[in-house]
């Protein structure tokens, strides 16, 4: 874009760079369509219950398939099936409680198995062989309870638990298994060695079924195992299923990247879709190697280990499924559930990692997310790693600031000449080209600080993406009142929260600006000086890391600019002066974290 003026270049290319930074926050933050149910919960024991959806004939309906009716048996049905040899372990439900699925009393009064490693404790029906809870350890169900652990298994009375068997049209829920192998009483610990446990039991069509269920130590990863006695009369292969219970609150709009839905992977590419953009009721994903359901920082992924397998997404009411499948009478997968860490899950293989979906800058969010991980290995707290991270990749950008000083103190020093051109000459044509060859002459380029940061925006929006993601972030403590780095802070005074830190980020975002060389007359550099207040507004709902990442960068960036103008332009000693700075804002970190 050919130059009319010296201040109308500098503002046209600082104007770009803002609306393409606000545009990107304004977009991801408030109208990228996105759904993100809350996870009701069914704890027990001594964690705090959740209430359940009213067990009503409509509330049961909502779960069921579309093929499938809503009383597939009568009473009398399951009473002669029950007399047939080989299904008297079928439970007879009276009339009244016909369902698809079995109510939550009967679940519990046919067995219970608890099953703990040290990273979740799962409970394991006997009847249907299926997960009603699975808790890990590590996570509290909202960051600051410690009591309570988060359950990833979301369900209501009268809808299927996860790990359900289906094959043929008939399915295990109402099958009642007997533990043959690998349980002693109704708990079992696994410490240093896995712990197989082997379920028995027979499906309303009559045929035997098996299930194997392979519990590691100090792993997220459960092996599941299933063997039929005789293919179904369809001769189909046989499926196993995740289910995932939604509701229809949202989070906050300033989360984009708080979206619960689908992710799988062929092979090739990863793929993804929010719950609120499923249509239809049933998808066909083709052969995958796993499929996950996710939400921000965790996941439940089945994973076909061997040969990609056949993936569905199905939604019938509220609960969302994933199904992998297996072969006609054999289905082994793995189950993968817990927190979405990216080097655990790229170690685990199967390109788990890509269940995390960090957009266009992926190739610098992940390893500064890794980055970050081994800062906090040093430092062993988030708030001074975020810091530690900031500063690293402010000193490794130092050349690119320098030179958008340079360009910028070029123009500034070139403003007299372009006056006197601009005053000289009323004709815009000519004077274009004068100011062209001036600017030529003087080997100065009017954009050139405004390409470096353009040039440094990929690697903010990647960390930026980092930091969102960073499971690592939820319920880390920083340092004072900042309890929680994975949510807004605010220090309580009177019963009134105060964002501190995005105080103190608008502050410095407008020393930032005052303090930048700019060619710019004082009336438009007043103008800009609303932008820090707009982010600031933004700012009060993301993450107190993130603000803590932005009020980090300002701080370096004014000493840095301080350090450039000491020493009329870059120079070793502007660089001592940014190292100082760095260290500085580091230390007083520091101390507060000792508070």
């Amino acid at each position: 874009m050919d130059p009319i003026t010296e201040q109308e270049n500098h503002r046209k290319a600082l104007a770009l760079i803002i609306c393409l930074f606000v545009g990107f926050m304004y977009w991801e933050s408030v109208w990228k369509p996105y759904f993100n149910p809350t996870l009701p919960s069914a704890p027990r024991g001594e964690q705090v219950a959740a209430p359940k959806p009213a067990a009503t004939p409509d509330a049961a309906e909502q779960f069921l398939e579309p093929s499938v009716a809503l009383d597939p048996m009568a009473a009398s049905d399951l009473t002669a099936e029950a007399d047939k040899p080989g299904t008297a372990q079928q439970p007879t439900a009276p009339a009244a409680e016909m369902t698809r699925y079995p109510s939550d009393a009967r679940v519990s009064d046919a067995g219970v198995i608890e099953v703990t490693t040290s990273k979740y404790k799962a409970n394991l029906s006997l009847l249907g062989g299926r997960l009603t809870d699975l808790y890990l350890l590590e996570y509290a169900a909202k960051p600051g309870n410690g009591a309570e652990r988060l359950n990833l298994v979301t369900h209501a009375e009268h809808a299927p638990h996860p790990l359900g068997v289906y094959s043929g049209g008939v399915d295990d829920s109402w099958t009642t298994y007997q533990v043959v192998e690998g349980v002693q009483g109704s708990a079992v610990t696994v410490t240093a060695e896995a712990a197989e446990v082997v379920l028995q039991g027979t499906l309303p069509d009559g045929r035997g079924v098996t299930k194997r269920l392979t519990f590691a130590p100090d792993s997220y990863v459960l092996d599941v195992a299933v063997e039929l006695s005789a293919p179904a009369a369809d001769s189909g292969r046989a499926l196993l299923e995740w289910t995932h219970l939604s509701t229809d609150a949202e989070t906050s709009l300033l989360d984009p990247y708080n979206v619960t839905g689908y992710a799988w992977f062929n092979g090739e590419k990863a793929l993804r879709e929010a719950y609120g953009k499923f249509e239809g009721i049933r998808q066909e994903l083709g052969p995958l190697r796993w499929i996950a359901q996710a939400d921000k920082y965790f996941m439940a992924a089945l994973v076909a280990p061997n040969e990609l397998a056949p993936g569905y997404a199905l939604r019938t009411g509220s609960l969302w499924r994933s199904r992998l499948a297996g072969e006609p009478t054999s289905v082994q997968l793995k189950l993968v559930v817990g927190p979405k860490q990216y080097e655990r899950l790229e170690d685990l293989g199967y390109e788990l990692q890509r269940v995390i979906d960090f957009g266009y800058t992926g190739f610098v969010a992940a390893p500064l997310l890794s980055l970050l991980h081994v800062a906090y290995s040093v430092v062993g707290n988030y708030g001074l790693a975020i810091i530690l991270l900031t500063i690293l990749v402010r000193l490794a950008l130092y050349p690119l600031a320098a030179a958008s000083f340079k360009q910028m103190r070029a123009m500034q020093d070139l403003k007299p000449e372009i006056d006197r051109v601009r005053e000289q000459i009323t004709d815009k044509q000519q004077q274009q080209m004068e100011l062209m060859a001036l600017y030529k002459k003087k080997g100065v380029n009017p954009l050139g600080g405004c390409l470096p940061v353009l040039l440094q925006m990929p690697i903010f929006i990647g960390l930026y993406s980092a930091l969102m993601l960073s499971v690592e972030l939820r319920g880390a403590d920083f340092a004072l009142w900042i309890t929680d780095l994975s949510a807004p802070e605010k220090l309580m005074i009177g019963g009134v929260g105060i964002p501190v830190m995005v105080i103190l980020f608008v502050i410095s975002m407008m020393v930032q600006q005052w303090t930048t060389p700019s060619a710019m007359d004082p009336t438009q550099k007043k103008v800009m000086m609303v932008m820090p207040l707009v982010f600031g507004f933004m700012f009060a709902r993301f993450p107190a890391g993130l603000t803590l990442y932005w009020l980090t960068s300002n701080l370096i960036s004014i000493g840095q600019q301080k350090g450039m103008y000491a020493s009329s332009g870059p120079s070793r000693s502007a660089l001592y002066i940014t190292l100082g700075v760095s260290a500085a804002v580091f230390v007083f970190a520091f101390i507060i974290t000792l508070i």
